[in-house]
């Protein structure tokens, strides 16, 4: 007999599989584990429509490659899936999560059944190929063929825009189904948008609604804050009583707790009401607090005990009163603004998206501002929409679509809503196509002029002025040749007659206690338009206030203030250290 072999236990080894999946759809999230979910729906390529001649109800929806493997090849134009041909046509669709509607291709007569062929480049790189009979634009000029990057523009010669874009095939399905309204439209809560960033939004608002935990609504400024936490407190069960908001930037230093708290009658004086805070006014409701971050950190500590437990208790009682509330904190500062501890207290977070990443929405977003202007002024909706009728696509044309979609965005939709206006006030009265009107009158152009920088305080000085002494060269030193003015600057200039009469004033004598080796002060430089104080990171101004040694008057010049007041408030809203400070010090010159 042959010998038996010997028993062997199975192994638990896992058998090896290989994944054919492109490997630029492989990615891995922060914990350096694959992201399954892009493996499953990895993002593909495609076209979103952003404006149409003959078919402006269709704004909004997209065409996607089928695969996201390099060299996929489809066509698209007025032809159908089902037409044959050497090449797959695509199919618009509206994509929405789980709920997908084809509507499949161009209609317009004036496009041909292959317009344009589609080619995977490589992994975020679009070839378009013209093979139509409508010309193709691409920055300004006809062109043939191509290659586009996500947020790159493609025209098809005043019929269609479109706008590259990466989306996963399906949007991911919700925990909690989402109620669909008309595409393209406003949402029950005002919300509009199709891009995955206003559906996440929408996602995070119904999670937020169905839990009672507190809320931190981020996003840079007119993203609609405002518009988020009303939404999350109508459809929360907290909905059926009015929401109670208030801007926190308002609240005067010396009356935080008694705005929050209220005070007992007749404190702090005979004669003051009693006031139920707002605290206690939003009992059984949703309290949101706008700028949140505004409130100084060490005032942010008083809402711990209230956040925990809805105890607090009003100024100029004992007893402590309790609040059942839920706190809707918004904020256009980093999360860095807010105390740790008040941080941890709003669990649930929601980011308000920028146009910046929801540029396909821009259109439809235009399309609701205009509305509501012409909901607000009848004139508005005889001009610019078909027979005065707002629920119509109103009449934009397409160079004012490109431009607002290019635009570089600051205050995001509020900034839009003024782009609009600017766009009605400069659009001739016969014309009933809102477009950018005359050459230069609005300015899109997408390149708008930054400020000059404000770097250290020697740097700004005029033309020609010596630079700061450097210790490491004697006293007698010749300045360096890249300080000295050329021989052009040295020739004489014309003098305008205002600075002629200001030479031939009579000066004023010299000090004699100024002592004769004292150094001049230095000329300061005229400064620019002031900074928005709340955009500079704290650690920045730590730093200025070292390096000047806690004096107030540079300090708050290098950083681009509007004066030293400024900086005060913002040392003591984030309680930073005033070093090197001197007995020597003034307190106009000095941090507090």
């Amino acid at each position: 007999m042959p010998p038996v072999p010997p028993h062997r236990p199975p192994s638990t080894r896992r058998p090896s599989v290989e994944l054919s999946i492109p490997s630029q759809t492989l990615s891995v999230d922060s914990t350096g584990h694959f992201d399954l979910q892009a493996l499953r729906n990895p993002p593909l390529l495609g076209l979103v429509l952003l404006w149409s001649r003959d078919e402006p109800d269709r704004v909004g929806e997209l065409a996607l490659l089928p695969s996201p493997a390099v060299g996929t090849l489809a066509a698209l134009g007025r032809g159908g899936p089902g037409d044959g041909g050497p090449l797959p046509h695509l199919a618009f669709r509206r994509q929405r999560p789980g709920h997908d509607v084809a509507t499949g291709p161009f209609r317009s007569p004036r496009i041909s059944r292959t317009q344009i062929r589609l080619e995977l480049a490589g992994p975020h790189a679009l070839a378009v190929t013209n093979v139509g009979r409508c010309p193709l634009v691409h920055e300004g000029r006809e062109v043939e063929r191509a290659v586009l990057a996500p947020g790159d523009l493609i025209e098809l010669r005043k019929l269609a825009l479109l706008l590259c874009v990466e989306r996963p095939f399906e949007l991911p399905r919700p925990d909690a189904p989402l109620l669909l309204h008309p595409f393209g439209g406003a949402d029950a809560q005002g919300l509009v948008g199709e891009s995955p960033a206003a559906w996440e939004m929408r996602a995070r608002i119904a999670f937020a609604a169905e839990h009672a935990a507190h809320v931190l609504v981020r996003g840079p400024s007119g993203t609609g804050k405002e518009l988020l936490a009303q939404a999350i407190h109508r459809l929360s069960a907290r909905g059926r009583k009015p929401l109670v908001a208030r801007n926190a930037a308002t609240f005067p230093e010396t009356l935080i707790d008694a705005e929050l708290f209220g005070n007992a009658k007749n404190f702090p004086n005979v004669g003051t009401p009693e006031r139920p805070g707002l605290v206690g006014e939003a009992d059984g409701s949703t309290l949101f607090l706008d700028e949140f971050a505004e409130l100084p950190q060490a005032m942010q500590a008083h809402l711990l005990r209230v956040l925990d437990a809805g105890e607090y208790t009003r100024l100029g009682e004992a007893r402590p009163r309790r609040s059942d509330f839920r706190l809707i904190a918004a904020t256009n500062r980093p999360e860095s603004a807010l105390k740790e501890d008040v941080l941890a207290r709003l669990p649930l977070r929601i980011e308000a998206a920028g146009l910046d990443r929801r540029r396909e929405d821009i259109p439809l977003l235009a399309r609701h501002a205009l509305r509501r202007m012409a909901d607000q002024d009848r004139r508005l909706a005889q001009r610019f929409f078909p027979d005065g009728d707002v629920s119509a696509p109103p009449r934009l044309g397409r160079s004012l679509i490109e431009r607002l979609v290019r635009h570089p965005y600051t205050t995001h939709v509020r900034e839009l809503a003024a782009l609009l206006w600017q766009a009605v006030a400069e659009s001739p009265a016969e014309v009933e196509t809102l477009d950018f009107g005359p050459p230069g009158a609005l300015d899109l152009t997408g390149s708008r002029p930054q400020p000059a920088p404000q770097p250290h305080f020697w740097a700004d000085a005029p033309t020609g002025a010596p630079p700061p002494p450097d210790a490491s060269q004697p006293p007698d030193a010749a300045p360096p040749a890249a300080a000295r003015p050329p021989a052009a600057e040295a020739a004489p200039r014309a003098v305008e007659p205002a600075q002629r009469a200001a030479e031939a004033a009579p000066r004023r004598p010299a000090d004699p206690a100024r002592r004769a080796d004292t150094p001049p002060a230095p000329a300061v430089p005229p400064r620019g338009p002031a900074v928005d104080p709340l955009t500079i990171d704290p650690a920045l101004i730590q730093a200025c206030l070292d390096r000047h040694g806690g004096r107030q008057e540079p300090a708050w010049r290098e950083l681009g203030l509007s004066s030293r007041h400024v900086l005060t408030r913002l040392v003591r809203r984030y309680n930073l250290t005033v070093r090197g400070r001197s007995p020597d010090d003034s307190p106009e010159g000095a941090a507090d």
